[in-house]
């Protein structure tokens, strides 16, 4: 029997929309489904495909004459109305109906595999239908949001249907948030009150209703028959919870990583909706061929489980080392979501795109595993690598990849001066597997002033062939095999970095040079404590795409060999380059070692210094949402393409550090894609569960790169108590504070508090720091000029945020602003940062969104005049009053500089300690009260060429005293000055 369903999307749920709908028909035939269309182009997509029992309803249809709706959908978020849309969904068509016929709501990510009937079968003679969750006992806990689930729900257009209706969608249009709340979860938790409203309810027991994620691993699954069976019942429905479609032929099916994969889930349900996807997105793209909306890549990780067709696998072997086949059309991605299949693979270490799997018995092994790589490719690539370092275009290259700055390998340089101290500044070192001599062009300039220095590189003969025709020099020499070497030069030191690795039988090559009685360094070289492991290691497209076998050595065993030929082994020390287990050694015979020579541990090493930074979670979310893929990508890149966007950058002064002197380590503790980036390439175990996450991988990343300078972005949140927890105690340890301060804050353990408000340095020494010192942020000189030819197409522009606790004018003289430019005619932009609903009517018209780093940066440039007023900063007591002024006359934000450096006309508040920075009406303007800010914005607009002088002096002020180099100073000599010894 045909019977009526309900259901609603947008177009980025129309694919998953169209499959369930496929489905819902298929197992229910004869039956309609109507669609209420969330936008335009789902209905106009909708009407015109060819489904018998579709039928498309436009939004605006069910919201006419709703002022109950109208209501609920100003004071909540698009989802959140969604959620309070499916009781009015119900009504409105379940009205039209006959007396007696039920209306089930479905979700649209779900996949039908058999009769609906069973759903009926479970509501006979009842007037509603809710299901369960199900939940197993491991995740028991969830209940929290709701014992029953709002996927599937019908009712029956009789009294006891609709008034449980009707009294469900009076809750919603009241509240339906996605927070829980004395007793409420959107749409969901009601569902809890309908025991005690109607004797006429069906709660479904079938285990085929509603299979989904948080349920499936409590029952047997097989695919025995026509539908997959759970418990041996057929499957009515899976539910894809947080199923991801990222593109044709590939699937993360949930990426929820509170719940596991399973080959079965994967085989039985995964493998079917993804088949789904890609036949409803043929069917969309008969009508639209360019269609793409809905395809998810942003919040990926590769944590993530993800099915593909066999032909897309190796697009993902960057990412995921370990791909095992699946059906006989698709391969599955493993990840830690499907630990079964890591199993499979076994060990998998990984460093960003690079990743070694497996562990196999012997080298030969290994090597028919590995899928081989194309030698002359890789010679291509990095000879024209070194052709760029040699004809200036880079300082030095590293695997073909190019670098423009300066980075010492320290450990590495700190030894090669070291046998040049003991042979009277002579080095001459026998490099094996050296390329064309990238470790030499890396470290020339710190080696320029020996008195004598050459670099002997033993290579494979096209190499060789190569290095001699176009990269020898009086330093640089290329030799086919050790004794050519030996022969040319009085050699005093044997190099092997990442090399040992790669051979099929290292300790003999080992073996073999000890017998020299040279110094050896082993460099770069994975190690593992007292075992080998044979691994076949992926290296990606990106540098060049290979796979070949690859040894974890025994460290053991390599001291053993070097101890035992009478050498003295320098302490190990890690890679700064390579992953966890990736580390180095000095090898000195003992002869070497008269009591008078250098000792390594004499030799300086760079300063360690680590910046822990704070960004806005809404900016964060924004930022990886517009960049599909970024969370797939390594620590590294992500860092950089933060960085490059521009946000805070005025305060991100660890990464313009002079290299030469320090080590620097940079990251914002709220970025989740980027701090489980990190833990994977160390190896290391995301702890997901732990809700303290951000303190706990700060405490892991201080542990892993113990720093001498420590400097935190927050040190109310990450205060003294926090500090004492820490594994490794920093010898310096700043924090950074311009804005309120709790009454309790505790920040003991910090030697210096940084601030621009000397109020808040001296209550902060009263808090327990060791010091307060004034400090400011810096405008990053790139950043400037990156923003110097944009054009000025806005009159006045504001950007920050508005609260009541910190911002008590700003609502005021934004609304004074907006009344000014409706009355004057001249154009305003406020990219506010809050509610909308903070904004007053004269406001409205002019909020724009929210803009951050380089997007903030050219909305600024964009503007003649940039208006801007300092908070109120204050001690915040425990029934949330301020009751001492933190702020006084002074003054210190970031819009400070970032006006004046993009070049627009600063207007801010008139404070005595804007003379700090900049001179009131020749580099900036100032006003005392809301009328003067009006009268002065007037003004300036209409004298122009006086508006432009006082930018363009406030620019020149701003980069000439107030840029991040001057902040990098600044920064250092605070170092310099309170580093202890």
């Amino acid at each position: 029997m045909p019977h009526a369903y309900a259901t609603y999307f947008d177009v980025n749920y129309l694919v998953k929309g169209v499959a369930m709908i496929r489905s819902l028909l298929a197992s229910d035939p004869g039956s309609s489904v109507r669609v209420v269309c969330l936008d335009d182009d789902t209905f106009r997509l909708l009407a015109r495909l060819d489904i018998p029992g579709l039928i498309p309803v436009r939004l605006a249809v069910l919201e006419a004459g709703d002022e109950a709706l109208a209501a609920a959908r100003a004071n909540r978020s698009r989802v959140e109305y969604y959620w309070t849309l499916t009781p009015t969904v119900l009504l409105r068509f379940l009205k039209d109906m006959e007396k007696g016929e039920s209306l089930t709501y479905v979700d649209a990510d779900m996949l039908f595999f058999s009769s609906a009937e069973a759903v009926f079968d479970e509501m006979e003679g009842k007037s509603v239908l809710i299901h369960g969750h199900n939940f197993p006992p491991r995740y028991a806990s969830f209940a929290v949001n709701g014992l029953y689930n709002v996927g599937l729900v019908s009712f029956r257009n009789d009294g006891e249907g609709l008034r449980v209706l009707n009294w469900w969608r009076e809750r919603c249009n009241e509240w339906c948030y996605d927070r829980c709340e004395d007793g409420k979860m959107g749409d969901q938790k009601y569902l809890e009150s309908f025991p005690s409203l109607t004797t006429r309810l069906a709660v479904a027991q079938n285990p085929g209703i509603g299979v989904a994620p948080w349920n499936y691993t409590g029952y047997s699954l097989d695919g025995q028959g026509e539908a997959p069976r759970v418990n041996g019942t057929p499957t009515v429905f899976f539910h894809y919870h947080s199923a991801a479609y990222i593109a044709p032929g590939c699937l993360a099916p949930c990426t929820d990583l509170h719940y596991p994969c399973t080959r079965d889930m994967l085989r039985l349900f995964a493998v079917p909706y993804l088949e789904a996807l890609d036949a409803a997105l043929a069917e969309v793209r008969k009508i639209r061929p360019d269609f793409r909306a809905g395809f998810k890549t942003s919040g990926l990780t590769t944590d993530m489980c993800v099915i593909v067709r066999n032909d897309m696998a190796e697009a993902f072997r960057e990412d995921y080392p370990c791909i095992l086949p699946l059906t006989e059309h698709f391969k599955v991605c493993a990840s830690s979501q499907f630990p079964e299949g890591l199993k499979q693979c076994g060990p998998v270490i990984r460093a960003g795109a690079l990743s070694w799997v497996g562990d196999y018995p012997d080298w030969e092994s290994a090597e028919q595993a590995a899928g081989g790589y194309d030698d002359r490719a890789i010679f291509e690539k990095t000879r024209d690598a070194a052709r760029a370092v040699r004809d200036g275009k880079a300082l030095w290259e590293r695997d073909s990849v190019l670098f423009r700055e300066e980075e010492w390998n320290w450990p590495l340089l700190a030894s090669l001066l070291g046998v040049a101290a003991r042979d009277g500044g002579r080095l001459h070192v026998l490099d094996f597997g050296g390329a064309f001599g990238s470790t030499c062009m890396q470290h020339r300039t710190a080696l320029a002033g020996l008195t004598e220095c050459t670099w002997h590189i033993v290579e494979q003969e096209h190499f060789v062939a190569a290095g001699k025709a176009e990269f020898s020099t009086d330093t640089l020499h290329f030799h086919s095999t050790p004794e050519e070497a030996f022969n040319a030069a009085p050699i005093n030191v044997i190099l092997l970095s990442s090399v040992l690795q790669y051979l099929p039988d290292p300790y003999s090559l080992l073996k073999r040079l000890r017998g020299t009685k040279l110094p050896i360094i082993v460099d770069r070289t994975p190690m593992l404590p007292d075992h080998d492991r044979i691994t076949v290691q992926h290296v990606p497209a990106s540098i060049y795409k290979a796979s070949y076998a690859c040894r974890w050595l025994n460290r053991r065993r390599i001291a053993g060999l070097l101890e035992s030929a009478g050498y003295v082994l320098s302490p190990w020390y890690d890679s700064a380059v390579d992953p966890k287990g990736f580390v180095g050694v000095t090898a000195i015979p003992q002869t070497a070692r008269a009591a008078d020579s250098p000792k390594l541990t004499e030799i300086p090493r760079p300063l360690r210094v680590m910046q822990v930074d704070d960004f806005y979670p809404g900016y964060l979310d924004a930022f990886y949402r517009a960049r599909p893929g970024l969370t797939l990508k390594s620590s590294r890149e992500q860092i950089d393409a933060l960085l490059k966007d521009g946000f805070s950058a005025v305060h991100a002064v660890v990464p313009c550090l002079p290299k030469n002197e320090c080590e620097t380590e940079y990251f914002v503790h709220q970025a989740l894609p980027l701090q489980r980036a990190w833990a994977r390439e160390q190896n290391l175990t995301f702890p997901a569960e732990n809700p303290d996450w951000q303190g706990e991988m700060i405490r892991r990343r201080v542990e892993s790169f113990r720093p001498d300078v420590l400097y935190m972005a927050d040190p109310v949140r990450f205060d003294g108590r926090f500090l004492a927890t820490l594994p490794f105690r920093p010898r310096l340890v700043l924090g950074w504070k311009g804005a309120d301060v709790p009454f309790n804050a505790d920040f003991h353990g910090y030697d210096a508090i940084l601030s621009g408000l000397p109020k808040l340095l001296r209550f902060a020494e009263t808090r327990g720091a060791g010091r307060g010192v004034m400090f400011r942020p810096g405008m990053p000189r790139w950043l400037a000029d990156a923003v110097a030819d944009t054009p000025k197409t806005v009159d006045v522009c504001f950007v920050g945020s508005v609260s009541p606790s910190q911002h008590t004018r700003r609502i005021s003289m934004l609304d004074a602003l907006a009344r000014a430019a409706s009355e004057h005619g001249f154009s305003l932009a406020l990219h506010l940062n809050c509610d909308p609903r903070m904004a007053t009517p004269a406001m409205r018209p002019w909020l724009r969104p929210p803009v951050f780093g380089l997007a903030m940066m050219q909305a600024l440039a964009a503007s003649r005049i940039v208006a801007d007023d300092r908070a109120k900063h204050g001690v915040i007591m425990p029934d949330g009053s301020k009751k001492i002024d933190l702020g006084g006359e002074d003054t210190i934000n970031m819009r400070m500089f970032e006006a004046t450096g993009s070049g627009a006309l600063l207007l801010t508040e008139a404070l005595p300690g804007v003379r700090r920075y900049f001179e009131p009406g020749k580099e900036v303007a100032v006003w005392k009260d809301v009328p003067e800010l009006v009268a002065r914005t007037l003004h300036y607009l209409a004298h122009e060429s006086e508006c432009s002088a006082v930018a363009e002096a406030g620019r020149r002020r701003c980069l000439a005293e107030h840029s991040m180099d001057d902040t990098v100073k600044r920064f250092m000599k605070i170092v310099h000055d309170n580093l202890p010894g």
